[in-house]
């Protein structure tokens, strides 16, 4: 499946599949975001697949995001195929809380 990103006033939704190849695609568009916005919200929950990856790629947005002093939450930790896949990869942290 491919990769479908949807956005709305810095709530950024990612559905598909999220993998090495297409990985790119979603960091270019959120430095782009990013320009205008100091916060957003990046929804995982309704990716199908996530390779191991794009979880490494996810960490390392977020601690960029931090870095430069920017609020990047990642919800997603409800979702199956997220959240296991994150957990293996021992990035989970980086999953917010703040959704059920």
């Amino acid at each position: 499946m491919a990769l479908q990103i949807n956005s709305d006033q810095g709530f950024i939704e990612v559905i598909g599949s999220l993998h090495g190849l297409n990985m790119n695609v979603l960091r270019t568009y959120l430095e782009s975001e990013f320009r205008g916005n100091d916060y957003l919200t990046l929804s995982l929950e309704k990716l199908k697949e996530l390779d191991h990856i794009s979880t490494h790629e996810l960490e390392r947005f977020y601690l960029n995001a931090v870095k430069n002093n920017k609020v990047l939450s990642i919800v997603g930790r409800n979702h199956g195929p997220v959240s296991s896949v994150m957990e293996n990869s021992k990035t989970d942290y980086i999953l917010s809380y703040d959704r059920a």
